[in-house]
């Protein structure tokens, strides 16, 4: 941990400021109109550029559905044996007290953070004054800046990003048949591509709304360009189509480090436990949740209409993928 520090201390000591950032990560909003940052994220997300204070601090994963979070998250748990805090503690939710439980040989912290109430229970345990939770995660980022953390216990940003037109047509496929999730539409299996895109459900310019708490209601640029702000100020950002690369930065900014296990009574030394999740299709490789499904492709009508509902988010991920580039000098000084 210390090493880390240090590391984030000599981004600070080189000019890694918001001042002398390159093009992308200082951006000034596109019709140069001033954007503020609201101020919840202001206050209790730490900026990117500052030392990470394991004693202060708190990783927070912000869920992007079908972004590849799920591999992530089964990549912290099972070859650095990481303590999260996400949907699984709703298995131990009526618990008074905050505790860390097993749930099928991983480690988890007793609290849902995965819904907005989850959020504020875990607030009221004090889960962000604990030292024994290692990652939050939640897709209310917004309300997890709101409700859980403060000026004394920051979250510390990071996020998996995934272009929205794959992302989307992942979440349509995947949804027809995941009878556990509580969004499960079977309804899906009978509709075409083009069906969804056109219907109410279809979640359009989503990754923007959850970041400015815009749920309903027309977005514009002042909504994209607050959240360009968060991001190049507060987030950590990795990209579905490098998780290899995604993944590396993520332990090594947190100073993470691979672990032993036992799996099925077997030794896994943390280093093959690595190689199987960044190659998963060698032999004994690992891959969580994946969804064979039609790939949308360029210039398909599908394609270009999704474009037409999420044009938002389309240009947010654009921005993260400049970002993933200009921001490799966190870790390459």
């Amino acid at each position: 941990m210390v090493a880390i520090q240090l590391l984030s201390a000599s981004l600070v000591v080189a000019g890694f400021s918001e001042m002398v950032l390159g093009n992308t990560l200082r951006g000034v909003a596109d019709d140069n109109q001033a954007v503020s940052m609201p101020s919840n994220y202001e206050s209790h997300l730490a900026n990117l550029w500052e030392p990470y204070d394991r004693t202060r601090d708190i990783p927070y994963f912000w869920q992007i559905p079908k972004a590849g979070t799920t591999n992530a998250l089964a990549y912290m748990s099972t070859c650095m044996d990481l303590v999260k805090a996400t949907r699984v503690g709703q298995n131990f939710k009526n618990q008074k007290e905050l505790q860390v439980v097993e749930f099928e040989g991983h480690k988890y912290m007793n609290v849902d953070t995965s819904t907005i109430p989850g959020l504020k229970e875990a607030r009221i345990l004090g889960l962000e004054k604990s030292q024994a939770v290692d990652v939050v995660t939640s897709g209310f980022v917004y309300n997890a800046a709101e409700e859980l953390f403060s000026t004394e216990h920051r979250g510390r940003m990071f996020a998996l990003f995934r272009h929205p037109v794959d992302r989307l047509a992942s979440i349509f496929y995947y949804l027809q048949t995941a009878t556990w999730e509580p969004t499960y539409h079977p309804e899906f299996a009978q509709w075409s591509v083009l069906d969804y895109i056109n219907s109410s459900v279809f979640e359009a310019d989503w990754m923007v709304r959850m970041l400015t708490s815009t749920m309903s209601g027309p977005l514009d640029r002042s909504h994209l360009e607050t959240a360009k702000l968060i991001l190049r100020t507060k987030c950590l950002v990795g990209v579905q189509s490098q998780m290899n690369e995604s993944l590396d930065r993520f332990q090594k900014f947190f100073g993470w480090e691979l672990k032993d296990t036992m799996r099925n009574g077997h030794l896994i030394p943390g280093e093959v436990c690595r190689e199987r999740f960044f190659f998963p299709e060698k032999l004994g490789g690992m891959k969580m949740n994946t969804n064979k499904h039609p790939k949308i492709l360029p210039g398909s009508p599908e394609y270009e209409a999704m474009l037409r509902r999420s044009p938002l988010d389309v240009e947010l991920y654009e921005y993260v993928v400049e970002l993933f580039k200009e921001q490799a000098v966190l870790l390459d000084n």
